[in-house]
This record gives structure tokens, C-alpha cells and sequence, in this order.
């Protein structure tokens, strides 16, 4: 999986590459940034002469008009197209939770839940430990928020 996010000096340097008309040269000193933003297509670098040059690409300008990578937004957006079936999946109250929580063996794991997902998750732990639902033989530990983190991974 590539790390969309970049630092300060992927994109300043990428703002300079966008600025010239034609491909800009790579110091040396910035060599592995420009590899960086080579990895993530917001550039194109190609050996000219004796160093690197590079062109910024169609991937590059949109991240530096919406600050964010196209494939990044894609993939959030394919995230959120699924959080209602997912969110239905949630526990409906706190009863459900431990119910769930008993008959899974070790934890139970909701990989980067969406908003409405992870809510109705912290929903179900505060209705548990609010009113005080808790299984024979056990007690609760940690704050809601904790726990709905934790749960919601």
C-alpha cells in the first residue's frame, strides 16, 4: 500500500517541478524526495546528461490543486460506498456487543471503519457501560473511548 501523504519538502519540491515550463533538473541533495513523488506517479523523472530531470504528471497538478492524491480520494470514496452495509453489521445495543464480544474467539476487528460505522460501535460500548451490562464474572475497564477505538480497529 503506498503512503499518499507527503512532507513538507516532497511538496515544495513538487511545487517547483510544476512551476517550470519544461523538466526541471534534480539537485542531488533532493534525489530521494523526487524518488518519493516518483513512487507516488506525482512526477516523472528521467536521466538527461549527467543528473535526473522531472515533470510533474496529471497525478502530481491534482494533488497540488485539491491536496490530496487521486487514488487516495478514490479509495475513500470506494470506503464510504460500503459503510451502510457495514454499519449494519455494528452491534444495535450494548446486550448485542457483549453478546458478540463472548462468542468471538480473542477480539473482535472492524478494519478502518467509516463514520457511521465506528458510531454505531461506540454507540453499542457506551449503551454497555452506561447501563451497566456487563457479563457474570466480569467488569468493565477503560473509558468508552478507549474501548470504541479499540473495538472499531
Amino acid at each position: 500500500m503506498v503512503k499518499y501523504a507527503l512532507t513538507e519538502p516532497q511538496v515544495d519540491l513538487l511545487r517547483e517541478i510544476a512551476a517550470t515550463s519544461s523538466a526541471m533538473p534534480i539537485p542531488p541533495a533532493r534525489i530521494q524526495t523526487s524518488w518519493a513523488l516518483e513512487q507516488r506517479d506525482l512526477i516523472k523523472r528521467t536521466w538527461r546528461g549527467s543528473g535526473h530531470v522531472a515533470v510533474v504528471t496529471a497525478d502530481g497538478r491534482y494533488y497540488l490543486k485539491h491536496g490530496k492524491h487521486p487514488r487516495q480520494v478514490q479509495v475513500e470514496k470506494e470506503r464510504l460506498e460500503g459503510d451502510a452495509a457495514q454499519a449494519a453489521r455494528a452491534p444495535a445495543d450494548g446486550a448485542e456487543l457483549i453478546s458478540r464480544l463472548q462468542s468471538a474467539p480473542g477480539k473482535i476487528t472492524v478494519p478502518d471503519p467509516a463514520a457511521q460505522t465506528r458510531g454505531r460501535w461506540r454507540a453499542a460500548y457506551t449503551t454497555h457501560s452506561t447501563m451497566g451490562t456487563y457479563p457474570q464474572g466480569t467488569s468493565c475497564g477503560g473509558t468508552a473511548d478507549s474501548a470504541a477505538t479499540a473495538s472499531s480497529r
